[in-house]
């Protein structure tokens, strides 16, 4: 038994309290944002329920890919699915995912903190962050699989397990094709510098290629059972969600990612206040780190090829692939909050290696403390909220008792009583809320229309679902209308909207027919 100097806490006790403290502030960020994450508006018109829709699609035989653009992988939709069946197929049951794949990702990430060796300068500042680092997993289900996939991956890379995280990296493909292959590459150059000569660069790079090529293999051949050849094609490769981001401005420099350093009419305040402010500091810092620690490592490699600097790396690769994605892959306003757990994992890598190796321990303690106090003010705005504005949310009137605030609970009720029992479509270019709603509400035979991603035979699909319809219940996708022209033209001709009084940015509309409805052609 090891010896314990009077006063000191077990060692026992530190590897349960730590996981614990972690798992704390995890599940306090859950219920503090429970409101937010379980409100009716995300489930049935935005993110939350596009993947249960998904799956009524595919039990109706319409074909992601074939049918209607998906812009995800078909594993985002399985997984999904068989989780569900186990959780329950409702939005309580999707609740209940988003909160087991929350636990499993903070899990990763405090065990990948302790496999480093984090000091207490980096949880000074991690901790500030662990919140936010979890908000994303709520929005679908590939939000919520990939970054546990990812995650995992990591940890198993930094425990030397590089065929398993390359391993997961595939399978993370096909939940969501475009971050994984980043990561795979990162790996796979990994493996690449444990070479010592040209044998064991074969050797290495055969291991590569068979890992590579059997995962996606076996993956692959589960696609195609289950969906089918042409499917599974469609779905390997990310071309349909680069139109989509294309078309709708999507762009950190230019486009709407802009706003996270230029909102305009912001204050100071405001960007001291939310974590944009925060965010740039410290991203700025791991870039400007990065660039240091990739100097220092090209010098040492080129006077001995056996140097390696694998904490160094770990930071140059998560850093690289973190701004790799919030800079050219995604840039929507605040995307950097879909690959937080990414930074925050940068954030630990970077201070522990800037406390190995700096000489000022002073400094580094300084600069932990006023990246702590500004990570803080960041967190204002979402406190705010959480004291403020989510405590005003009352349960909207459907099923399962979604949040939302109280003019849009007032609102719906009249909405409802406008309807009563005839059938209502429900969005005519996401119908995500069909199964939370039920009776009378029926979705369209499509996941989701974005510009960008329209093709024939969903555009055939959305005629004639408008052609058979009499009310159509739409959110804030009404303002998707304006980049459709020739729908725009088509729904306002035909379909008389009236709006019920909601705060921006939430929106409500009802449009009825106001000419004979088309029927369909009888073959």
């Amino acid at each position: 038994m090891s010896s314990v100097q009077p006063g000191a806490i077990p060692y026992r006790w530190t590897k349960i309290a730590g996981p614990c403290a972690f798992a704390a502030l995890t599940v306090l960020g859950m219920l503090a944002n429970r409101p937010f994450d379980y409100n009716f508006m995300s489930y049935v018109f935005g993110d939350i329920g596009a993947s249960w829709h998904a799956i009524d699609l595919i039990r109706a035989g319409k074909l992601p890919g074939i049918d209607y653009v998906f812009q995800y992988g078909a594993f985002s939709i399985g997984i999904f699915q068989a989780a569900l069946g186990v959780l329950g197929e409702s939005p309580v049951g999707i609740y209940r995912f988003g909160v087991v794949s929350v636990v499993l990702l903070a899990t990763c990430m405090y065990l990948f903190a302790r496999r480093i060796g984090a000091p207490s300068a980096a949880w000074a500042v991690g901790a500030c962050w662990v919140i936010s680092t979890q908000r994303t997993n709520f929005l679908s289900s590939s939000h919520a699989i990939e970054p546990v996939l990812l995650a995992a991956a990591v940890l198993a890379g930094t425990s030397g397990r590089l065929p398993l995280a390359l391993s997961l990296s595939v399978i993370t493909w096909f939940v969501k094709p475009s971050m994984a292959l980043i990561m795979a590459t990162n790996f796979a150059v990994w493996i690449m510098l444990d070479s010592r000569d040209l044998r064991s660069i074969a050797r290495n790079g055969l291991k590569v290629m068979l890992t590579v090529t059997m995962t996606g293999i076996i993956c692959f051949g589960i696609t195609v059972v289950w969906l089918g050849w042409a499917s599974a094609s469609s779905l390997l490769l990310p071309r349909q969600g680069t139109n989509v981001y294309k078309s709708l401005n999507f762009g950190f420099f230019r486009g709407q990612g802009s706003q996270i350093w230029h909102m305009p009419g912001a204050t100071a305040g405001y960007y001291l206040g939310t974590q944009s402010a925060s965010w740039l500091t410290i991203n700025a810092l791991l870039i400007l780190l990065s660039l240091v620690i990739a100097v220092r490592w090209l010098r040492n490699w080129f006077r001995d090829h056996a140097f390696r600097d694998r904490l160094g790396e770990l930071v140059v690769m998560l850093v690289a692939a973190h701004t790799a994605f919030v800079c050219f892959f995604y840039g929507l306003a605040w995307g950097w909050t879909y690959y937080a757990w990414l930074f925050w994992m940068a954030m630990m890598a970077g201070m522990t290696w800037l406390s190995l190796h700096c000489d000022r321990p002073k400094a580094v303690a300084g600069l932990s403390l006023a990246l702590t106090g500004l990570s803080l003010l960041g967190n204002y705005a979402d406190f705010d909220r959480a004291t403020k504005v989510l405590p005003r949310y009352v349960a909207v009137e459907s099923r399962y008792g979604l949040y939302g605030p109280p003019d849009l609970a007032e609102a719906w009720g009249k909405l409802r009583a406008d309807i009563g029992d005839r059938p209502t479509l429900i969005g005519f270019m996401f119908g995500y809320g069909a199964g939370v709603l039920g009776q009378p509400f029926y979705a369209p035979p499509l996941w989701a229309m974005t510009p960008g991603d329209e093709f024939e035979p969903m555009l055939k699909a959305w005629k004639e679902t408008i052609d058979r319809a009499e009310l159509i219940v739409v959110g804030v996708e009404e303002s998707m209308l304006a980049k459709f022209p020739e729908m725009d033209r088509e729904i306002r001709s035909r379909f008389e909207p009236k709006d019920y009084g909601i705060e921006p940015p939430l929106k409500l509309t009802l449009f009825r027919r106001i000419g004979p409805r088309v029927e369909p052609e009888r073959k």
